[in-house]
């Protein structure tokens, strides 16, 4: 067993999870973390995994666990700018004043590695851009959640961090949370059942989807590579795959897992928030990670469709 031990902080979410239970297999792991999905780990954590309950703005508990790590990766954030604009308040809160706490604890006990999970929301949302977004682009973040991860960045990069600015995460992680979130999610869920798959505005709006075992995947090669702060990271597949084509994706697929046939319903008059063909670059990621990505969307998609309930 390697002797590194590894602070996760929001140990709690679907990515922390995630996470916490495939680098325990090689390492010690410390995850720190709340709520209802923090309770819903301890049913899953093995002997190489010490939870700590906290709030993220807590200094002393926090620099307690940060002074027993090797490696510190920081997920711990709301994940959706809906989160954001519902605590306004909360999400500064976490997302500002959280970050600063442990970048301070990092600091102040000379962590060697420090990874900070970001979104691909700093470079923006519905803002017409060149695509595909790379990493040295200006950031133009349009909305609370993008502004804030954005000037999060900046605190972290202070401290030489490791950014990753993922694009849309989506999959079985065997962490915990994330039940039909995104749009693959809600699209296997429904085709499951039958029911409708729902396009609301533009169906040729194009989403870059990453799973989540593949960003498990190319952490685990930054702490094993030992790759030092002060750079930006896409983890992303570089494809852009536009919801129509989503759609009839799991549709094509529902029928022959599931055996039922779903119908894809277009709604032209549904509002458009997205950029059209959303495409993040992954050429710093495969520079470190030539293989990367490892896993097609067709078959995260019919893990999902197989995924019992």
């Amino acid at each position: 067993m390697n002797k590194k031990t590894i602070l996760i902080t929001g140990v709690g979410g679907y990515i922390g999870s995630a996470l916490a239970i495939k680098l325990s297999e090689k390492y010690f792991v410390i995850g720190y973390g709340r709520g209802g999905n923090f309770k819903e780990l301890q049913k899953k954590i093995n002997n190489n995994v010490e939870l700590i309950e906290g709030d993220i703005i807590d200094t002393d508990l926090i620099a307690r666990a940060v002074r027993r790590a090797d490696v510190v990766i920081h997920a711990a954030s709301p994940v959706s700018d809906a989160e954001c604009m519902a605590d306004p308040w909360g999400a500064i809160k976490t997302i500002i004043r959280g970050t600063r706490v442990v970048a301070d604890a990092v600091n102040v006990n000379k962590i060697l590695q420090f990874i900070y999970f970001s979104t691909q929301a700093v470079y923006s949302n519905s803002k017409p851009r060149q695509m595909p977004f790379t990493e040295n682009m200006e950031l133009l973040p349009d909305n609370l959640y993008g502004s804030l991860k954005a000037e999060a960045e900046q605190e972290v990069l202070k401290m030489s961090a490791v950014i990753l600015r993922p694009s849309n995460i989506y999959g079985e992680g065997h962490g915990v949370g994330r039940r039909a979130s995104t749009v693959i999610e809600q699209f296997v869920e429904s085709s499951k059942n039958g029911g409708g798959l729902h396009i609301k505005g533009d169906e040729s709006r194009g989403i870059d989807f990453i799973h989540v075992r593949d960003v498990v995947l190319f952490v685990e090669k930054l702490i094993a590579n030992q790759i030092k702060g002060g750079q930006v990271f896409n983890v992303s597949s570089n494809e852009s795959l536009s919801l129509k084509d989503l759609a009839e994706l799991v549709v094509k697929h529902a029928e022959v897992i599931c055996g039922v046939k779903s119908k894809i319903i277009f709604d032209k008059s549904g509002e458009q928030k997205l950029n059209l063909k959303r495409r993040l670059d992954n050429a710093r990621a495969r520079e470190i990670f030539p293989d990367f990505p490892t896993i097609p969307l067709e078959e995260g998609i019919d893990e999902l469709l197989k995924q019992k309930e």
